[in-house]
């Protein structure tokens, strides 16, 4: 499982904000497992590496998207 957590983790690193914000927003509304793991993944990223008004707009954007 380490194997694919630092896949995920390093494939998400080599992702735009736009990219990481996009797939986050895709997969909002997916209660599996694996995409709870994807995303988690990327609000890790993006809490890093977002700037407070890149990540406040991020969340815009889930909410809207949410279901």
């Amino acid at each position: 499982m380490t194997t694919t957590t630092n896949k995920l983790t390093d494939r998400i690193a080599a992702m735009t904000l736009d990219q990481i914000a996009d797939v986050m927003v895709g997969l909002v509304n997916d209660l599996s497992d694996e995409a709870d793991a994807v995303f988690d993944a990327c609000l890790c990223a993006a809490q890093d590496r977002m700037t407070s008004g890149e990540f406040f707009a991020l969340c815009g954007r889930l909410e809207r998207a949410a279901k």
